[in-house]
């Protein structure tokens, strides 16, 4: 599932391209994030280090109000987490319910997303996205959005054939600033935090993941 995912959202780009400009609204960013990773488990002092990487996102809105997103992110741990890779991969369908221009939208919609580390064994989880994005456009040039999507029931995390933790809810949500200095060129600004949590399998316990931090973006708006 999650290299179908992957070839999706890595093919966005070439599907915008492939469009002309004036049948779509779309936009593809190439982000740095520099995130940070904090594992909290019930009981113990939590644990932070870095986690910075290269994302790639892509939005596409082919019919008047209907949006489709894809993003994919790669990132590498550093100190504690130090030879782990941390990836996720979404997916969203969104109805833009208010959209008088397109800067300034609001919209709600549904989607998919995995998260996964990976250090010879992989701990992955993913769930459903209840997702609400805005934006609001002012000064011409700049605009100020929002995502933020709620996960209610994720995927427990297996090891070795055995459940490590059962999934409980996740939460994803980004904030940020958009510039448009020239026509097309498009440049993002912004802070995001991604927060996964989980239960001890038949105990009281709990376990959550954090990942945290600034970003910037540059690509296409069109």
């Amino acid at each position: 599932m999650k290299g179908i995912l992957k070839i999706i959202v890595l093919g966005l780009p070439a599907l915008l391209m492939a469009v002309p400009a004036a049948a779509i609204d779309a936009e593809v960013e190439l982000r740095y994030w520099q995130s940070e990773a904090t594992l909290g488990v019930s009981g113990e002092s939590d644990e932070s280090d870095g986690t910075p990487g290269l994302g790639l996102r892509a939005e596409i809105v082919p019919f008047k109000k209907l949006a489709l997103a894809g993003e994919y992110y790669q990132g590498s741990g550093e100190g504690m987490f130090d030879g782990a890779d941390f990836s996720h991969f979404i997916l969203d369908a969104k109805w833009r319910i208010i959209a008088p221009t397109d800067n300034t939208f609001f919209a709600v919609g549904l989607g998919y997303q995995t998260f996964d580390i990976s250090d010879g064994e992989s701990f992955d989880t993913n769930g459903i996205r209840i997702v609400a994005d805005g934006r609001f456009g002012f000064v011409g040039i700049l605009y100020v959005y929002g995502r933020l999507a709620y996960l209610p029931s994720l995927s427990d995390i297996e090891l070795y054939g055995m459940t490590f933790a059962e999934g409980d809810s996740g939460l994803d949500f980004d904030l940020g600033l958009g510039i448009e200095p020239i026509p097309l060129l498009s440049i993002w600004v912004g802070y995001r935090t991604q927060t996964y949590d989980f239960s001890e399998p038949g105990g009281p316990g709990s376990l959550s993941i954090d990942n945290t931090g600034p970003y910037v973006g540059a690509g296409v708006h069109f």
